[in-house]
């Protein structure tokens, strides 16, 4: 239930008050959440972005993707949000943050596997 989970995610960074010191890591669904709170506290604060630093990890596409959950500018979410994308050729391709990492390619494709199949072979 990603509103529930953001609303209390947000509550709860309200109750800290002090989002300079504030550093979030998500992965998948929980970097969705990550930003998501993020964008909120940033509009609740005058369009000013309140959250230090987001890292996030492969946000998650399916549930996400052409709805509103998600967050049309995602600079907005923090100071500096970092983004890390470990399969560049398939999933959902997020590239629009202060930072991002494109890792490569996952599954069959990705270079290791392809010695592992040399060695066994």
């Amino acid at each position: 239930n990603y509103k529930f989970i953001l609303e209390t995610l947000v509550k709860k960074l309200w109750q800290i008050k002090r989002y300079g010191d504030v550093e979030i890591f998500g992965f998948s669904f929980g970097a969705r959440l990550a930003q998501g709170a993020g964008y909120n506290l940033t509009l609740t604060n005058g369009g000013v972005p309140q959250i230090s630093k987001l890292e996030l990890c492969d946000p998650a596409g399916p549930g996400f993707d052409g709805t509103t959950k998600i967050v049309k500018n995602p600079k907005l979410s923090s100071k500096n949000t970092a983004c890390i994308n470990t399969s560049t050729d398939k999933g959902k391709r997020s590239y629009d943050f202060h930072q991002n990492f494109r890792i490569g390619n996952c599954e069959l494709n990705q270079t290791g596997t392809t010695m592992t199949k040399m060695i066994k072979n």
